[in-house]
């Protein structure tokens, strides 16, 4: 029975963070009271937002953005009526203070939803903004709410600039020919899947290695096949990304007396991800490139290559190592980037509750994966 909640509980938390901001008329009302005047430079005060006529919600999730040249938020943590809900805050998060929570019984009562300190650290308006607001039932449906004392992320003001008055241009009259009558529309023919290798026809993930190939992350054999669940090794892995990045050419020479006899192409992809610390050798002089990467080096990696920083999937790191039955399994350095890829849905579990983080990558995953990273990152 916990297995079920915390997984309702994450899903509603995913889906809280990738959903649009919310602001309906009607229904509950979500009360910000900032002080009028703030205290001078060095002093503190508090912020609460509050609910009013609350109609019952399962989860909420809400950034109080600010201006950090005037404030800096000391702290967040939620109230009382959040209580016996499973919640998150981030205080210093790159956008404002962040609250998220979901309950798995529905949550009625009125109250404070969450408290902010802020220290003043310059003059000026904080500018408060309620931004990334929703309310959510137990289905996942938006409760509607309005906002008070604070503006939102749909109320910001518009800059008015004066109307530009171009002389009007003297066109020739153009002289069309007579269009005919449209004919009547036939019904579409539905196009036939390409099936570019025999081996990958009606694969779960034949769209996706598809896309791959055809962006030229990865080729297929010269017998026809793909072979998507050949695993794939740590040299492999590296020139996908390599062909995903562009195909840079190194500054410099790795110092692996391994990769002698490996392709061109090969040589160049380590050097490269070498140079530009995504990946480290075995020991100073070898690289083992013909050993399998497993799914949590492979995100390592992907994590590196996208900056190295972590993002809102740190509010739900709790819920994600209680989820996944295998979560501690992890070395320490995959948790950060495999819950990364999970928040960024760039990766799935191997099952609802198993993360498999130290199972070897195959073929078709790494193709989803890379397809689903260039989708929402770019190369």
């Amino acid at each position: 029975m916990r297995k079920k909640w915390l997984a309702w509980v994450l899903a509603v938390c995913i889906c809280l963070a990738a959903a649009p901001t919310a602001f309906a008329a009607g229904g509950a009302v979500i009360s910000v009271t900032p002080p009028e005047t703030p205290p001078g430079i060095g002093e503190t005060f508090t912020v609460n937002a509050e609910i009013k006529g609350n109609p019952g919600f399962s989860a909420v999730q809400f950034t109080l953005a600010y201006d950090d040249a005037v404030v800096e938020c000391v702290s967040a943590s939620t109230g009382a009526a959040l209580r016996g809900a499973l919640a998150a805050t981030n205080p210093k998060a790159s956008d404002g203070a962040i609250i998220a929570a979901a309950s798995v019984s529905e949550l009625t009562s009125d109250g404070v939803l969450a408290s902010f300190t802020f220290k003043v650290v310059g003059s000026g308006s904080p500018d408060f903004s309620l931004e990334d607001s929703l309310l959510s039932d137990a289905t996942g449906n938006a409760v509607a709410f309005t906002v008070e004392g604070v503006r939102t992320a749909e109320t910001k003001p518009t800059e008015t600039k004066p109307e530009e008055t171009k002389p009007a241009e003297t066109k020739p009259a153009e002289t069309k020919p007579e269009e005919a009558e449209p004919a009547e529309p036939q019904p579409e023919t539905p196009e036939p899947v390409e099936h570019k290798f025999r081996d990958t026809a009606d694969h779960w993930a034949e769209n996706w290695i598809n896309t791959a190939v055809d962006k030229g992350f990865f080729q297929g054999y010269s017998d026809g096949t793909f072979r998507p669940g050949n695993q794939v090794t740590r040299g492999a892995f590296v020139t996908v990304l390599w062909r995903m990045a562009g195909r840079p050419q190194p500054t410099a020479q790795a110092p692996f007396t391994d990769t002698a006899n490996l392709s061109a192409e090969f040589q160049s992809a380590i050097a490269w991800a070498w140079e530009k610390g995504y990946v480290g050798g075995r020991t100073a002089t070898t690289f083992a490139p013909g050993d399998p990467v497993t799914r949590q080096a492979a995100m390592k990696i992907l994590f590196l290559y996208s900056g190295g920083q972590s993002g809102q999937e740190t509010l739900f790191t709790q819920i994600y190592d209680d989820t996944f039955t295998d979560s501690a399994a992890m070395v320490s350095w995959a948790k950060a980037p495999m819950y990364w890829a999970i928040y960024n849905e760039l990766i799935s579990g191997t099952t609802a509750t198993t993360l498999g983080a130290g199972s070897v990558a195959n073929r078709a995953q790494l193709a989803k994966i890379l397809v689903n990273y260039t989708e929402k990152f770019g190369a």
